[in-house]
This record gives C-alpha cells, sequence and structure tokens, in this order.
C-alpha cells in the first residue's frame, strides 16, 4: 500500500469507506505469492552432504529419497514438511488485514477455493481464496495475479488503491 497499516486502520475506523470491506490482496498490491516451491516427481539425485543428517531432518516426515529441492529453503513446497506459500508467508499478510479489520479475535464463517487439483506430495497453485465474516467482510487472495486493476480495499462509499490514493462512489 506503500504507507504502514495505523493510517489504513485509521482511514477504516472513521467509515469513510463504508462497511462492510473487501481487501484484495495480490501481485497488484505488491504482493507475489510463493508459488511453486514444491516441484512433482522429485526422485533421489544426489547424495546428502555429510553435514545434513537427512533421516534426522525428516523426523516424523514418511520417508522419500534426498534430493536437494526437499530441504534448505524449498522444504515449504512439499506437503509433509509445510504448506507451500500460505503457510509459509500467508500470515505476514493476513495478519495486518485482520488487525485494521477489527477481526483479531473473529474468524471467517466461509472460505472459498478456486483451486486446481493438487499434487499428493508437492504443494500447488490457487487461483483464488476468499474468506468472508460474518458482517460481510472479505480477505480475497488473488493466487495468479489475474486481477487487474482492482482497489486494495473497497467498500460502498470509496476505494483505498495502492499508493494511499481512495476514489469516493
Amino acid at each position: 500500500m506503500g504507507t504502514t497499516v495505523k493510517p489504513i486502520k485509521k482511514l477504516v475506523e472513521s467509515g469513510l469507506l463504508g462497511w462492510p470491506l473487501t481487501v484484495t490482496v495480490g501481485r497488484h498490491t505488491g504482493f507475489d505469492w510463493k508459488f511453486l516451491l514444491g516441484r512433482e516427481n522429485q526422485s533421489a539425485r544426489d547424495t546428502c552432504t555429510p553435514e545434513l543428517d537427512y533421516e534426522t531432518w525428516l523426523g516424523p516426515a514418511p520417508y522419500k529419497p534426498y534430493h536437494p529441492h526437499r530441504v534448505h529453503q524449498t522444504f515449504r513446497g512439499y506437503w509433509d514438511y509445510d504448506g507451500g506459500g500460505l503457510s509459509d508467508m500467508g500470515q505476514h499478510y493476513i495478519d495486518p488485514i485482520q488487525y485494521f479489520l477489527g477481526k483479531d479475535d473473529d474468524s471467517p464463517i466461509s472460505v472459498e477455493l478456486d483451486a486446481p487439483q493438487q499434487n499428493m506430495d508437492a504443494v500447488g497453485t490457487w487461483r483464488k481464496i476468499t474468506y468472508t465474516y460474518a458482517d460481510g467482510c472479505k480477505i480475497i487472495l488473488d493466487g495468479e495475479g489475474s486481477v487487474e486493476g482492482v482497489p486494495y480495499i473497497e467498500g460502498p462509499k470509496g476505494k483505498l488503491f495502492p499508493g494511499f490514493k481512495s476514489a469516493y462512489t
């Protein structure tokens, strides 16, 4: 947004945009999800370095042959170890939104997911995830970056765009 969260919270609390609000997060707002951390069909390729005790690193996860892509920074792309870009970075982007919406102690009543069939091993992508709260507020995660030109925050009375630019209806 080109600003800290406090001015956004102040604007939201002022009621200038109206209520309920829809907040869209994606490439157009400066956040590009860490897609494709996992790779399908990774089989043993290299010998593990002596510094890494691979079996200890696996812990309780099911055994899969060592592949360098399954460890280090890209391990998050495999269901056995993590949940991909959303579980890795989602809290960093959803938490400030919940804060300025006043939803720190609230949870969505519905979650709609539009995603291709997931691989059983490698975490895949999603096209769109919509969280809806009881009061009508929504958080939309645009996974493909396909929602161009939309406001970051939209209410019945106006819109707030990146750069803290606004438009009122």
